[in-house]
């Protein structure tokens, strides 16, 4: 049985950096967006048995397994690793979210990134950009931008487990998640959410 695993096609040059996690079609289409404009080189593929059962079929007719695509942006300040999730495990059972998140923060550990950012969105009946964090003085970051703290609530799926588990292995995290009407306004929001990781995070980006 396949066994959730990080297949290496190559990371040679693989300098510390920022890792930005995109979850869900938000996460996804903000960490698209920012290839878009500063490139990014293929590095990897993660392969989880928990992904939906269907397979995509190219134009040429092959199949394309579900997989979490991990990028480098090498020309950007700081060094960026991007992981499209567009895909999430079944919510039938944490065990699956737990595993996933373990693997990204073991690799976070392995290519010393200093910091993880995990990106998700949520149907609300309002926009706006909420964060949480492994440590408080990471909220900081986001003092004098129109972002609002959670407290006391939770935050389910991919994108808080991280969070969760990075506090416990000591790894500084930051979760972004982006509330959006309906699914017309998710383009609009994702480009909102990129505007503030690279003004928050001061990332400059080769092609702006």
């Amino acid at each position: 049985m396949l066994k959730t695993s990080l297949r290496i096609i190559r990371e040679e040059g693989i300098e510390p950096s920022i890792l930005l996690v995109g979850v869900g079609e938000v996460g996804y289409l903000t960490l698209r967006k920012m290839r878009s404009i500063a490139g990014g080189a293929l590095f990897a593929h993660m392969y989880t048995p928990y992904n939906p059962d269907y397979t995509d079929i190219d134009e040429l007719g092959l199949a394309k397994l579900n997989s979490y695509e991990w990028y480098y942006i090498s020309d950007s300040d700081p060094r960026i690793i991007l992981v499209e999730a567009r895909v999430q495990p079944s919510p039938v059972s944490p065990e699956p979210y737990y595993e996933i998140a373990g693997l990204i923060l073991d690799y976070t550990r392995r290519y010393r990134c200093r910091l993880v950012v995990a990106l998700d969105g949520i149907k609300s009946s309002s926009e706006d950009i909420l964060a949480f964090a492994s440590r408080r003085n990471l909220l900081d970051i986001f003092k004098g931008y129109n972002v609002k703290t959670i407290s006391r609530s939770r935050v389910e799926g991919l994108s808080g487990l991280i969070v969760g588990l990075a506090r416990i292995k000591k790894i500084d995290a930051v979760g972004l998640i982006a509330s959006f009407v309906d699914e017309s306004s998710i383009p609009v929001v994702s480009s909102t959410l990129l505007r503030l990781i690279l003004s928050a995070f001061k990332i400059r980006l080769h092609g702006i």
